[in-house]
């Protein structure tokens, strides 16, 4: 990381702000290599989820499930190409992505296993949502209350789950520290720690963001389906099925979008954390005066 480099201007920023600029450098900036690299690595997970549910006739909270552990997977890939994009003059590829990501295959894969580990509760409760059928309770007429009970209360628990909140910058202390799966687990509950609750702030952003993405998805792709292309093909609704495949691909959707807020949140926590800002002035300084000094010398030269 070189911060001299960066393409952002380095400043403590508000939630709003930094979700307000990772759409922007997610749509504008980065576009293409998010684009590209969602066609290669997200598409293939949406073609699974749909093979498990209308092939291998998985219920939807497993196909749901699946495709959560895929994407937070996924989500370290766009965490490196928003490193070298946001902190470099370079503009990543696809290809420098993947080779960044292969020569720190077996580090990453272990830490994003031990962060999983810390969702045991949330998975455990999924997999047992995933083997019954909705409504869990009661008649056919409960489905409308307890489905969105379901949602309400996973969603929840992701933000107040300490694991969750300890594992908020763990792509970055993994991927661009590069630290080993246990220090990269303490790295990020102790930079959580030192934010304080600038850190709960933005695990409210990411969780809220989440939920908005979904629900836009799911809303948008029904409504050009199923009403104006008219294709005949109804989706279950998430309430009562426990997902839809417009859910499903949301959750894809909303990776790089996650990612890029959540580098944001680590630089602003950088920023506030070990005053880059200060450091990136100085650097700037440093390097008029350097150019001076040579500037005056060479005319004691002539």
């Amino acid at each position: 990381m070189n911060i001299e480099d960066a393409r952002i201007t380095l400043r403590p920023r508000t939630a709003a702000e930094v979700f307000d600029l990772a759409l922007l450098v997610t749509t504008q900036g980065m576009a293409g290599v998010c684009a590209r690299l969602g066609l290669l690595v997200l598409a293939p997970m949406a073609a699974v989820g749909l093979f498990l549910r209308y092939g291998a006739e998985a219920t939807w909270m497993t196909v749901m499930l699946a495709t959560w552990l895929y994407a937070s997977w996924a989500q370290g890939l766009f965490t490196i190409a928003a490193g070298r994009w946001l902190l470099s003059t370079e503009r990543p590829t696809v290809r420098s992505v993947l080779r960044a990501a292969r020569g720190q295959g077996w580090r990453w894969l272990g830490t994003w296993l031990r962060s999983r580990l810390r969702y045991t509760p949330i998975i455990l409760w999924a997999i047992w949502a995933a083997g019954t059928e909705p409504p869990f309770i009661g008649a056919r007429a409960d489905v409308e209350i307890v489905g969105p009970l379901i949602f309400v209360g996973l969603f929840a628990a992701m933000l107040v789950l300490p694991a969750h909140h300890h594992t908020l910058f763990l792509n970055e202390a993994a991927t661009l520290e590069r630290a080993s799966a246990s220090t990269a687990v303490r790295r990020s509950r102790d930079f959580a720690r030192a934010l304080s609750s600038r850190s709960w702030s933005a695990t409210l952003m990411l969780v809220a963001a989440w939920a908005a993405l979904l629900g836009l998805t799911e809303g948008v792709m029904r409504f050009a389906v199923e009403s104006v292309l008219q294709t005949g093909f109804v989706a279950p609704s998430p309430f009562e099925a426990g997902g839809s495949p417009y859910l499903a691909i949301g959750m894809l959707v909303a990776t790089p979008v996650l990612a890029v807020t959540r580098f944001l949140f680590y630089i602003d926590g950088r920023t506030r954390v070990d005053g880059w800002d200060v450091q990136v002035q100085f650097m700037a300084r440093a390097a008029v005066y350097e150019r001076r000094a040579r500037a005056l010398g060479h005319e004691g030269v002539a």
